[in-house]
């Protein structure tokens, strides 16, 4: 055992890591507990640098042999230079002591592009391996199926191949961010299934969604005080202020529920619709459990891979975690915005999975993520830049004649999982 703070922990001193290291400005604003840390008594983490070491992890998680000879070069690097290995110290540190570490959102510590260039990701993946064994022990305690570990901890080296530091330097690596990202694979708060991530959460979208008894159709009804733009979307700041804006209103009296319903295409209505109390249930507001649905890098996402991701999370959850009783699946996405279904052809992936979904409007309102989801990393603006794909076309036309994207969010309720029906368009028939 040693401390951060002895002889052995050579450039333990913040200023002298931080000035070694070339931290960013914000530095201080990011390492608020390094004085903890340093007080504390750790593992010697040097034996988390051998090439034994980081060859076993690194095939525990799935990584190749070239991505593991890289690696155990890095990590020579850093057991080898007392300031990156301070700094390594008080990473896996906060890694294994704070318990709200895959709760925030923020980077954990400062990024390395100054001190370490083309190699900046490298420290954040042996990072990742460094708790390696904590996250065997957690899967073995779940019980967690075989496949769907090697699925859920391969995220690992999809993030490689395809974060900041390989986009920008054609180098493997990821961001501090995506260590609290994959912490949350480590720590069993996300699996991965079929083709799609699963993690329970808190629905927090600015609906409430009703059954009717006998029909079982479902309305989304907007909350009150939400603003939108004329056609129904969201209103949000990369907005302006567009003429023909209005805000939701919503009125729940003794025998009914008055408000803005929302069409399961993604738009909201300004005319108001009445539920009579004796007709419809609350079936889905805010606070109420639901699956996360996260989209990760990799291979197409087929609609029959989609579905089947489905299909296996009302299995996988009620067997694994019976205490999450979840009613159904939401996500916020680019791949949801209802303009896409005009851009791309009813036959694309895009557009049949989108129309499974009770779309709903988001207030993301940025062309900039469509421009780095679609062209690429880093991607600001589209002069000059080849339009190679269908969708790079079809999204390269709208944006050049003025059109704008605003992304969209979704939900899809246990009981309407009859994937390739489109449920919802044909309950909104009725309306």
């Amino acid at each position: 055992m040693t401390s951060l703070t002895d002889p052995g922990a050579a450039g333990a001193d913040l200023e002298r890591v931080a000035a070694a290291l070339r931290f960013p400005p914000n530095w201080r604003d990011i390492c608020l507990d390094w004085t903890d840390a340093g007080r504390a008594v750790v593992p010697d983490v040097r034996p988390l640098l051998e090439p034994a070491y980081v060859a076993r992890a690194g095939r525990d998680v799935g990584l190749t042999d070239d991505m593991i000879a890289t690696l155990s070069a890095f990590a020579a690097r850093v057991a080898g230079d007392g300031n990156l290995l301070a700094f390594f110290r008080f990473c896996h540190l906060r890694m294994r002591n704070d318990p709200e570490f895959t709760n925030d959102w923020d980077d954990p510590w400062p990024r390395m592009d100054d001190a370490l260039g083309p190699d900046c990701g490298l420290l954040n993946v042996l990072l990742m391996l460094s708790t390696v064994p904590h996250m065997r022990d957690t899967y073995r305690r779940l019980g967690i199926p075989a496949d769907v570990a090697r699925d859920t901890v391969g995220d690992l080296k999809r993030w490689m191949e395809s974060d900041e530091p390989f986009q920008r330097h054609g180098k493997w690596g990821i961001t501090p961010w995506i260590v609290r990202w994959l912490s949350r694979h480590w720590e069993g708060k996300i699996f991965h299934l079929k083709r799609l991530h699963f993690t329970p959460k808190d629905f927090n979208g600015r609906l409430r969604a009703y059954r009717r008894r006998g029909s079982g159709e479902v309305v989304a009804i907007s909350d009150a005080g939400v603003r939108y733009l004329a056609d129904g979307n969201a209103w949000g700041p990369c907005c302006g202020e567009p003429a023909g804006t209005w805000t939701s209103t919503l009125e729940e009296t003794a025998d009914s529920i008055v408000g803005h319903p929302i069409h399961p295409a993604g738009l909201a209505r300004r005319a108001t619709m009445r539920l009579p109390k004796a007709e419809w249930d609350l079936v889905l507001a805010p606070g109420d459990t639901i699956l996360g649905i996260h989209i990760p890098t990799g291979s197409p996402m087929t609609f029959d891979d989609c579905g089947e991701s489905f299909r296996r999370a009302l299995e996988f959850y009620p067997r694994h975690f019976p205490e999450v009783r979840s009613k159904g699946f939401d996500t916020t996405s680019w791949l949801l915005d209802p303009r896409l279904e005009t851009l791309c052809g009813a036959d694309s992936n895009i557009v049949r999975n989108l129309r499974e979904f009770y779309l709903y409007p988001s207030a993301n309102n940025s062309n900039i993520s469509f421009f780095g989801r679609v062209f690429g990393w880093g991607v600001k603006g589209l002069a000059g830049l080849p339009r190679r794909t269908s969708l790079q076309k079809a999204v390269g036309g709208y944006v050049d004649g003025g059109g704008h994207f605003h992304g969209g969010s979704c939900f899809l309720l246990n009981e309407d999982l009859d994937w390739g029906s489109q449920v919802y368009r044909r309950m909104a028939e009725r309306w």
